[in-house]
């Protein structure tokens, strides 16, 4: 069994992005997702999410 308990899905609220995050929140594990927008991401368990604009790197936060 695989130690990782945390990941991170660049594009989360693309169409294969979005298909990880749920196989990822399914498998139990923690899940964050990186994201323009948090209220792109349409599911009912929600991750933690990370807001990026890459043009201000500086203004990446986790929430």
């Amino acid at each position: 069994m695989s130690d990782i308990t945390t990941v991170l899905v660049v594009g989360a609220s693309g169409s294969t992005g979005r298909l990880v995050v749920e196989e990822a929140l399914q498998r139990g594990l923690t899940t964050r997702a990186l994201v323009h927008d948090p209220d792109t991401l349409p599911l009912d368990d929600e991750p933690q999410h990370v807001l990026a604009d890459i043009e201000r790197l500086r203004s990446t936060h986790g929430t």
